[in-house]
């Protein structure tokens, strides 16, 4: 992802008004460990709410900030697009962008920034919905995915069986990881399982 850096910048720079692209740039830097930079473009990203929350790429904009929230850990943030996630949902449980698009069940998005606002037990629901959702949609990449996302989620809520059930799914995440050839999945579940124990 890092390679992507000076090319998403360029195109956002040169193309400042366009939202989708400010959101990936903050995305793309989130993902990068470029902290300072992304929390500072999510900031000012974040006070032009109605480009963000209108249009056909509304919802696209928002999973690209949620995840890039949670790698942020940016309570703030998070709390607002949670707001404006929760009322996305009447509109269909899935993040789909034209006909081939998807990036995954509105629910995984909730349930990343309920975890970073500190509703531990409503990420938990969010992601066994997310779960659920994927499962249905017959999506193992997917699927993969939240499994690592509930395992996090169970693991910061703490409950009498959350551990055991964190690193069950941990162990199934990085399984399907290694099938599917996700290797940034596979280190995400790796490191965390190493955390658990």
């Amino acid at each position: 992802m890092g390679r992507r850096l000076p090319t998403t910048r360029g195109l956002a720079a040169t193309r400042p008004n366009v939202i989708p692209l400010q959101a990936i740039l903050v995305h793309v830097l989130a993902q990068t460990g470029n902290v300072a930079e992304a929390r500072v473009r999510l900031d000012d990203l974040l006070k032009s709410p109605d480009e963000i929350r209108h249009g056909f790429l509304r919802r696209f904009n928002m999973v690209l900030l949620a995840e890039a929230v949670d790698r942020l850990d940016h309570r703030n943030a998070a709390d607002r697009l949670y707001r404006w996630l929760t009322a996305e949902l009447p509109h269909g449980r899935c993040i789909i962008v034209g006909p081939n698009a998807f990036f995954g069940a509105v629910e995984r998005c909730l349930g990343l920034l309920a975890r970073t606002c500190g509703l531990d037990d409503d990420a938990v629901r969010h992601h066994e919905a997310a779960l659920e959702a994927h499962e249905h949609l017959r999506a193992p990449g997917w699927v993969a995915r939240s499994r690592y996302d509930l395992a996090r989620a169970l693991l910061r809520r703490g409950h009498h069986d959350d551990a055991e059930r964190a690193r069950s799914l941990l162990a199934r995440a990085n399984g399907a990881a290694d099938q599917l050839g996700m290797p940034r999945l596979r280190l995400e579940a790796a490191y965390v399982r190493t955390v658990a124990r």
